[in-house]
């Protein structure tokens, strides 16, 4: 079982960059804003990438695997409730990764940005209130 202290990080600096995304998208007005929210995407979408691999391979099949039947409940439900939240966001990336396309359609960008944002952040809450503490806790008793 791994130890969350680095995914915790990993979520503080994802709403950062979520955040600073936010404010660059609600002001969309020039290819060099729109130029802005394409590079703030890549950024998020690096780390994003990142954090994922380490939940979907590691953390996540040791909870589903855990001995405790509540732990292996809840991160199957996590898993059924969020687990399509990776593809969503991956799809919306690709449907956004041109400068020239945010800001020739930056209404839609800003709405579907809204969308996808608000259940990442959604994700990042439930996972640091209800997911890690269980998964820490599990690391301290088996030591």
């Amino acid at each position: 079982m791994i130890r969350t202290s680095n995914l915790r990080r990993q979520h503080e600096t994802l709403l950062v960059l979520a955040k600073e995304l936010k404010a660059t998208a609600a002001k969309i007005e020039t290819r060099d804003h729109a130029a802005a929210a394409s590079t703030g995407l890549a950024k998020l979408t690096g780390l994003l990438r990142m954090h994922l691999v380490v939940e979907d391979r590691s953390l996540y099949p040791a909870l589903l695997n855990c001995q405790d039947p509540q732990v292996a409940a809840l991160a199957a439900r996590f898993v059924t409730e969020m687990g399509g939240l990776g593809e969503d966001y991956f799809a919306f990336v690709d449907r956004w990764n041109c400068a020239s396309v945010i800001f020739e359609q930056r209404d839609d960008f800003k709405s579907e940005y809204q969308a996808i944002f608000s259940a990442l952040e959604a994700r990042i809450e439930r996972e640091k209130n209800e997911l890690y503490p269980l998964a820490d806790k599990i690391v301290l008793q088996s030591r």
